[in-house]
Formats: C-alpha cells, sequence, structure tokens
C-alpha cells in the first residue's frame, strides 16, 4: 500500500510562496488529533541556509501533516527540536485546555484569554497568509 509522505516532529518544511519560500518547522504532530500538526514560523527565504526571521513575532499554526507535498511542500530538514516545544503545544480545543496530546483540564476564563484555539488551516489558505506575512501585510 501506497503511504503519503508525514511530517513529522523536528522536520523544516519549505512552502513556496511567490517571490520567496516560508519555512516552517514541525512543533508538534498529534496523535489524538489524526494527521494533524502544528508548525512555528521560522521565516523566509529561498533556501533553509538563508532564512531572514519574520518581523511579525511569533506564528504558530495548525494544518495537516499528510498530502502537504502534493502542493509543493517539502521538508528540507529533520531534528531541529527545542527543549520548550511542548510549551507551545498549549491551546484551547472545545473549551478543555490541551498541552501535546494530554487533556489539562476544562479550559477557564483566564486559559482562554491567555491560550489559542487550536484552527486548522487549510494548505491554500496557510500559503495565502503566509503571503501576507511575507509581504509585509
Amino acid at each position: 500500500m501506497f503511504r503519503r509522505p508525514r511530517a513529522t516532529y523536528g522536520d523544516t518544511i519549505q512552502i513556496p510562496l511567490n517571490a520567496t519560500s516560508a519555512f516552517l518547522r514541525v512543533v508538534h504532530v498529534s496523535r489524538h488529533f489524526p494527521d494533524v500538526m502544528q508548525l512555528e514560523l521560522l521565516g523566509f527565504g529561498e533556501s533553509d541556509d538563508e532564512i531572514e526571521a519574520s518581523s511579525s513575532g511569533r506564528q504558530l499554526v495548525w494544518t495537516a501533516c499528510v498530502g502537504f507535498s502534493k502542493r509543493g511542500w517539502r521538508v528540507v530538514s529533520t531534528g531541529t527540536t527545542s527543549p520548550g516545544d511542548e510549551d507551545l503545544t498549549y491551546r484551547i480545543v472545545a473549551q478543555e485546555l490541551w498541552r501535546s496530546d494530554v487533556l489539562v483540564r476544562r479550559a477557564t476564563r483566564i486559559d482562554t484569554e491567555q491560550y489559542p484555539p487550536m484552527l486548522v488551516d487549510g494548505f491554500v489558505f496557510l500559503e495565502r497568509r503566509l503571503q501576507r506575512i511575507a509581504d509585509g501585510a
């Protein structure tokens, strides 16, 4: 059986845009929410050796971790991890606070103000969002 390429924790993914490419690091691949990964925007450039950091601050996004190669996205490096990666995975899902694939508790009002909701972007929507960031919009 043919298996589609799948991203794994620590991979760096190159997403081609109009005049440049976006480079994002896989922070988390969920086992609880199938085929979903969290990415951190590293920056923009022509290659992963020439990444210029984004000036828009830390950008974390959720999208599918399978099928992205059909859009021309590709894994350009592997194994880039950080000790604080699990802390980046805090998010609100259906009024619950999650960290990685562990339910922490029912979300409080403070949690909903402090942590983002888990919104899973489609590939095209994410590409458009990254293009706006690259254009400085």
